[in-house]
């Protein structure tokens, strides 16, 4: 075969009944030559590898589109293309295509012919393959049909209603022992639910049916976050209590409870306490499935707090009432809230009502609980009562490691602004936190107020919000302004160097959003920090600055003219040459 790749550049300009001879004859030397030949032309590829394709298909049959789609021609293989010689296949009729040998081919994982036309999502060829009689009701190598495929993906389940509609079982099992109403949960198109759960329900989907794990398809939406299919099955009554049990004592977060409400309220996938499901839509299906009968115990309010339902105080209050709320269940839930990236305003109100509330009375179990770093660096930084945490005995030389101390982790943290977290910096400075204290690396806490200004403006880069950049960059500026006079005040001594000799105007030239925030240098420079020092390898702040540049890490590209706003910024206030 080795001999083969280095002559096959010319196969291409061969005529095809030729190129289909050589083929033909390299298959029946060896099948997997023909494999390494259809990877090694290069030309016209998808041609040459259909005739490769139509060789293998002629003398195995299904098999040869098993080994399409698994890559053997190729991983660039165009399947679409294959799609088409199939419709080619069809339109000859049954003694061309070899359909008895197609049907129940089973090949890999793949499962038959109409397992690969729904995984192409080619409703055309499932609706074919159909009306001539094939079997919908064939599985694969782990016991899945067609069904349970097209109802896996979005893009998939159009072939859902022609599968249900030639007599796909709605129940069929998989090797997890999953129906395709369990499949579904992958679904994220809200129309695409809706159609395919009506088709299933109208199949004679059952709903009250558990899988190998004791999970119901109600459970399976839980822990997918699927809350559109959490609430069609609802409306179809499914029982809310269908599942695994756990022990309260055992389990006290419910993560091996399999029944519905639990698996939502444990979020052991996190989707419930992300931005993707709304907090009115949570509180919607929790109340839903109280009212439909949920058993409860002293696991639901936690778990409501925890997913940022304080603001559900009806329910919040009741439940208090009726199971309690233990310290255990506060420190736990205080430690999930301080953890999770979201919005500030998705967890103030569990935050008001534990802060409110819950806290307890003893200042000594807030310090062994030790909150404060996490929340200081947390979305949360800016509640009211965060300091509460600090407990009785505030050691204001306290450091985490790398000798990172309290002040540094607010200032650096992209969600501190000074406007809404002015009480916290002051909280601090008043408690005696030290204003020129050193990292590992040398860094004061100014280094690290600006390396939060470079994550905020990051942050906003990723969530392309373009158009409130401006604003972001103005308010921060205006924040870094009023944070460095209060510092200043405070004794702050700008005049300082890194271990590497660097001053805040290196750490800013070696940051590639240098130039989002010319203003915070021109700030620093009007209080005296040096545009001209020179770091320990003699380099000054424009000597790096252009040297991201050149690397390619910076926003401003090696070819780009003009001046940037950060080299501006230095330019401006370069001594004059006499």
């Amino acid at each position: 075969m080795s001999k083969i790749a280095p002559q096959s550049v010319g196969l291409t300009q061969l005529p095809r009944e030729l190129v289909y001879q050589i083929c033909e004859l390299v298959y029946l030397n060896k099948t997997t030559d023909l494999f390494k030949l259809a990877k090694a032309v290069p030309g016209e590829p998808d041609r040459f590898k259909l005739t490769c394709f139509k060789v293998l298909y002629k003398n195995e049959g299904g098999a040869a589109l098993s080994w399409a789609a698994q890559g053997y021609l190729d991983g660039k293989f165009d399947l679409e293309k294959t799609v088409d010689f199939i419709h080619r296949c069809l339109d000859f009729g049954d003694a061309h295509a070899k359909f008895n040998v197609i049907d129940g081919w089973k090949q890999h994982s793949w499962g038959s012919m109409i397992h690969l036309a729904v995984y192409l999502g080619d409703v055309k060829l499932v609706e074919r393959l159909t009306q001539r009689g094939i079997d919908v009701n064939v599985t694969d190598s782990k016991t899945r049909t067609s069904l349970h495929r097209a109802c896996s993906a979005d893009y998939r389940n159009a072939s859902a209603q022609v599968l249900i509609r030639h007599g796909a079982n709605c129940n069929a099992r998989d090797l997890k022992g999953d129906t395709p109403l369990f499949s579904m949960a992958n679904l994220k198109d809200v129309a695409g639910v809706e159609t395919t759960f009506k088709g299933l329900i109208a199949g004679g989907a059952e709903v009250n049916i558990v899988s190998n794990k004791n999970r119901s398809p109600l459970g399976e939406a839980a822990v997918r976050g699927a809350y559109r299919l959490l609430e069609l099955l609802l409306e179809q009554q499914a029982d809310v209590n269908l599942g695994t049990r756990s022990s309260p004592e055992q389990d006290r977060r419910g993560k091996n409870d399999m029944r519905p409400l639990y698996i939502l309220l444990s979020d052991e996938s996190g989707v419930w306490s992300s931005p993707e499901v709304p907090s009115t839509t949570t509180a919607r299906l929790v109340r839903k499935m109280i009212d439909q009968g949920a058993e409860l115990d002293n696991r639901v309010l936690p778990g409501l707090l925890r997913l940022k339902l304080g603001a559900e105080r009806d329910l919040v209050h009741w439940l208090r009432a009726k199971f309690g709320l233990t310290v255990e269940d506060v420190r736990d839930t205080l430690d999930t809230l301080s953890g999770q990236k979201c919005d500030y305003g998705a967890t103030q109100a569990s935050l008001d009502y534990l802060f409110n509330e819950c806290l307890p009375e003893d200042p000594r179990l807030l310090e062994q609980w030790g909150f404060l770093p996490k929340f200081l660096g947390s979305s949360a930084v800016r509640h009211p009562d965060i300091m509460r945490l600090a407990g009785a005995a505030f050691d204001p030389a306290f450091t985490l490691g790398r000798h990172v101390t309290l002040l540094m982790i607010l200032l650096g943290n992209k969600h501190y602004d000074y406007a809404t977290c002015s009480h916290v910096l002051d909280s601090l400075l008043d408690r005696g936190v030290e204003v020129n204290a050193q990292d590992y690396a040398g860094l004061t806490c100014v280094h690290h107020l600006l390396e939060g200004g470079f994550a905020r403006v990051l942050a906003k880069e990723r969530e392309k919000e373009r158009e409130t950049g401006d604003f972001s960059v103005k308010a921060y500026t205006l924040s870094f302004r009023r944070t460095l006079d209060k510092l200043l005040k405070r004794g702050l001594k700008l005049k300082h160097h890194s271990i590497t000799k660097f001053n805040h105007l290196h750490h800013m030239a070696v940051s590639s959003r240098a130039d989002s925030l010319p203003d915070c240098a021109r700030i620093l420079i009007a209080q005296g920090v040096d545009p001209t020092a020179k770091d320990s390898e003699g380099k000054t702040p424009l000597d790096l600055y252009r040297g991201v540049i050149e690397r390619g890490h910076a926003l401003r590209k090696p070819g780009d003219k003009g001046v940037g706003p950060f080299m501006q910024a230095l330019l401006d206030n370069m001594p004059r040459k006499k």
